[in-house]
């Protein structure tokens, strides 16, 4: 092609000229577009790739340590370790192991309401629990009869029906809060940082003091009005402009415990002098509920970094649930458990602890891997179907 110069007319010449500017200005317009594209693709690879910028594995943490914890407290009240009568330092030790542990119920509703506030509730999340509940209600159920060889057909007909017959007190409040978190998230979205604040501490100051006199129909926290004001608590601290790393975690700890000692002295007097134990222990106890916000905080802080851990957190951690499902059902829990470690209380401190620790750490695994077996065994019949 002919090199077009300024001699070959004037208005060639401008034709020509044009049309390069024209391609330098669409070149470089193309080179702009394509730096754009590359970093909007490593923007969406970051965020759905790599979803650990957004999940806060100190929560997953947090879940396995309550369901532990509720454990412990199966073992330690059900399973006669505890006793409402002595006041020896044996007893009252575990008793204050009993007020380590008890704060494991209010962590995991702390734990829904953190991670729920700003998501969505699908009717599928709900189906595919209520499933759940009902394989651990009848299954072990079923095992434990014929491993007594006491069958009964009340019971086998209230293990198919859980949610009706009160089988799980917590899935029961937690189906009722389901049915709210999408009024609360709506509302929640639409008020002020400093309303949501005002609600939240009016909420608990009721339900630590009336609430604890049971005047405020909390039920000793075994409710859904409880799982919602601890719902909300959890959001406030997952969603508040206040800095509350000012608080360190040496100082939550240190409240921590001592709210347990509190509560002990309080149970000694009981013993010794009143009665009425269990109020100091109820959910919605003043101590139990400082003693839960603050561990909660500890835990919402730690930082994972071990990619393995990450890995492991999230596979399993769904299955915590699980743990509590097969720990409370109430064969289990009135049969085999029932004053199976009276026995403990003969031994020394150490080995006492030792083997409520044990037993507690073997009854957890054992449960989670049975969680895992039946998630298995479902993913195989969906792939043959």
């Amino acid at each position: 092609m002919a090199k077009v110069t300024r001699k070959s007319g004037s208005w060639l010449w401008s034709i020509s000229r044009t049309l390069r500017v024209i391609h330098n200005h669409m070149y470089y317009l193309f080179l702009t577009f394509l730096n754009i594209t590359v970093k909007i693709k490593s923007c969406v690879y970051l965020v759905f790739q790599g979803g650990e910028m957004k999940r806060n594995y100190g929560i997953d943490l947090a879940k396995w340590l309550a369901m532990f914890m509720i454990v412990v407290i199966h073992n330690l009240l059900n399973g006669g370790v505890l006793s409402v009568k002595s006041t020896n330092i044996n007893n009252l030790s575990y008793w204050f192991l009993e007020n380590i542990a008890i704060v494991g119920v209010n962590m995991f509703a702390l734990a829904s309401g953190y991670l729920l506030i700003n998501k969505k509730i699908k009717v599928q999340h709900v189906i595919d629990l209520w499933k759940n509940v009902i394989f651990w209600s009848v299954v072990p159920t079923l095992i434990i009869m014929e491993w007594t060889r006491n069958w009964n057909l009340i019971n086998i007909a209230k293990a198919f029906f859980p949610f009706f017959t009160g089988r799980y007190w917590y899935f029961n409040a937690y189906v009722g809060l389901c049915l709210l978190i999408p009024f609360i998230n709506e509302g929640y979205k639409k008020l002020t940082q400093q309303s949501c604040e005002r609600i939240v501490i009016l909420l608990l100051l009721f339900s630590v003091t009336v609430g604890m006199l049971n005047k405020f129909f909390l039920m000793g926290g075994y409710s859904t009005q409880w799982l919602l004001i601890m719902y909300l608590t959890g959001a406030y601290i997952h969603t508040t402009t206040r800095n509350l790393s000012k608080i360190s975690n040496l100082l939550l700890i240190g409240i921590f415990l001592l709210m347990a000692l509190v509560s002990l002295l309080g149970e000694y007097v009981s013993i010794k002098h009143v009665g009425h134990l269990y109020i100091w222990f109820n959910y919605n106890s003043p101590m139990v509920v400082v003693q839960s916000i603050a561990l909660f905080l500890v835990f919402e802080r730690m930082n994972v970094k071990s990619t393995r851990i990450k890995t492991f957190l999230k596979k399993f951690t769904p299955l915590t649930f699980s743990v509590y499902l097969i720990d409370a059902n109430p064969e289990f829990f009135n049969i085999v458990l029932r004053s199976a470690f009276r026995f403990v209380q003969e031994k020394n401190l150490f080995e006492g602890y030792m083997i409520i620790f044990g037993v507690s750490v073997s009854l957890f695994c054992s449960f989670i891997i049975s969680a895992y077996v039946k998630t298995q065994l479902e993913n195989v019949l969906v792939r043959r179907r």
